[in-house]
């Protein structure tokens, strides 16, 4: 489903309303996404007086992409204590953080899997 995304993105921008849909729906479940991650910091009421960096990554959501241009748009109406930036790196380079570090960011939130350890 993934792989229709840029098209429907491209359609959407073209005017077609169905595909706005989608895409604004698109934006709207990333909003959500964010807000539930604030929550799980910050306290089921986003409890926070500072704003909360969220990294986007991802082709679709690189600076200027349609898809990051509605989410801020959307990010901005639900007034979340959030500020959007681009990701440092890809999910591969953070897995690679990850995976190489002995003491990891967020290291309470993983699980590592050792060989052999069932």
């Amino acid at each position: 489903i993934g792989r229709f995304a840029p098209d429907v993105l491209e359609v959407s921008a073209a005017g077609d309303p169905v595909a706005r849909g989608i895409a604004d729906d698109a934006a709207q479940e990333l909003v959500l996404l964010i807000a539930a991650g604030i929550a799980h910091v910050h306290g089921p009421h986003g409890d926070t007086t500072e704003d909360v960096a969220t990294a986007l990554g991802g082709r679709l959501l690189a600076p200027g992409a349609p898809l990051r241009l509605r989410l801020e748009d959307a990010l901005g109406r639900a007034r979340l204590p959030v500020v959007a930036r681009t990701a440092d790196g890809s999910s591969l380079d953070g897995a690679l953080l990850i995976g190489l570090s002995a003491q990891p960011p967020y290291a309470t939130l993983l699980h590592r899997w050792h060989r052999g350890t069932g």
